[in-house]
């Protein structure tokens, strides 16, 4: 059972009203993925992105080029990028922007570099763009057709917006006001640095959805208004007063909530589920495993979640919404070894009802 909190607010900053609405129960399925054998070429992947040709990037910090090209089949084609501080060589990967169909070139955001590196269709670096950033850049969301948003390391919740289809830095800052205590989880971390964000067009709506710590996901106006926030599936997150707060931060277990995937298709938006947590003696453990979760923007509210089999950690994942395959690379518990797995979700979607 879930719940939704409707928020109203009066300044950027003050949450004056907080409504508990409970929702019905979810859809709920159990997937078995297919190893795509892609074990053989991982070191320590950290990233995941679907090419418009229906290939993968895969950014792998364990290789001298750590830009992996991968067929559909997660066969390698060939590695590209070199590591370095020159221009055109990278310092440190944060995100990848991969090509389109309107746009041959691929974007790598350069986090210690503060940079942008542009690669052509054959993967070959051909310009840097550095950002006049006063934080680190970060994870890259859309915004809408000709927007992204890079949101800034240790930098609160300020993000930069950048042209999407030539990722040139407009100088421009927007701030999403974090919330207060009310209706949310005490200790919630709202960086844009540990969230990641879609664009819901038809409502002109910001959904931030965190990825430490909490799970409540935070829904802005394009003014940067909060405007409503709704509880996530929260299985062992604690919940305490504020009196509790200094305590509640220093032996709380790290929790890691939302992953990548996190897309719009149609009028959901597909989310992953980590399901790790850690505790103060640094014991990774598990509660009932990775799950996908499906989000309505019509209603503002989850409507499905999917328990992947078989079960493990979260590093990246992604999303076809035309063949509804999930493409999710991680490592199993206490297992040595990194892996992709395919769960097919077609099933999933035909039974989507609202």
């Amino acid at each position: 059972m879930l719940k939704r909190f409707a928020v109203s607010v009066f300044t950027l900053m003050t949450i004056v009203s907080c409504q508990e609405v409970v929702e019905e129960n979810w859809i709920e399925s159990d997937v078995v993925g297919i190893s795509m054998k892609a074990n053989e070429y991982l070191f320590y992947p950290e990233i995941i992105k679907q090419t418009a040709k229906g290939g993968y990037i895969i950014l792998d910090e364990g290789h001298k080029s750590p830009i992996l090209n991968f067929d559909s089949n997660f066969k390698l084609i060939s590695k590209s990028g070199v590591k370095g501080n020159g221009p055109l060589q990278i310092e440190g990967f944060r995100d990848v922007v991969p090509s389109t169909n309107q746009n041959d070139t691929t974007y790598l955001i350069d986090m210690y570099g503060d940079k942008i590196i542009c690669y052509d269709k054959e993967m070959n670096a051909v310009d840097s763009r550095k950002l006049d950033f006063n934080g680190r850049p970060a994870f890259t969301n859309f915004y809408n057709d000709s927007i992204c948003v890079i949101g800034y390391r240790g930098c609160n919740t300020m993000a930069r917006l950048v042209d999407r289809r030539t990722m040139r830095d407009l100088t421009k800052d927007i701030y999403f006001a974090p919330p207060k205590n009310e209706g949310v989880s005490i200790g919630a971390s709202y960086d844009l640095y540990e969230s990641f964000s879609v664009y819901n067009q038809k409502n002109r709506e910001i959904i931030f959805f965190p990825i430490y710590n909490i799970d409540d996901v935070l829904i802005y106006d394009e003014s940067g208004r909060l405007t409503e926030v709704v509880e996530g599936p929260a299985r062992i997150t604690p919940k305490v007063t504020e009196a509790d707060e200094n305590l509640f931060m220093s032996s709380r277990p790290d929790f890691s909530a939302y992953q990548n995937p996190v897309k719009i298709c149609g009028d959901y938006v597909v989310v992953g589920y980590s399901g790790l947590f850690q505790n103060r003696d640094n014991s990774d453990f598990y509660s009932d495993g990775q799950q996908l979760l499906v989000f309505s923007l019509s209603s503002n509210r989850f409507i499905a979640k999917v328990n992947l089999t078989p079960v493990f950690y979260f590093i990246g994942g992604a999303f076809d919404c035309d063949s509804k395959v999930l493409s999710l690379l991680g490592n199993r518990p206490n297992e040595d070894g990194k892996e992709v797995y395919n769960f097919d979700l077609s099933g999933v979607f035909n039974s989507l009802k609202e």
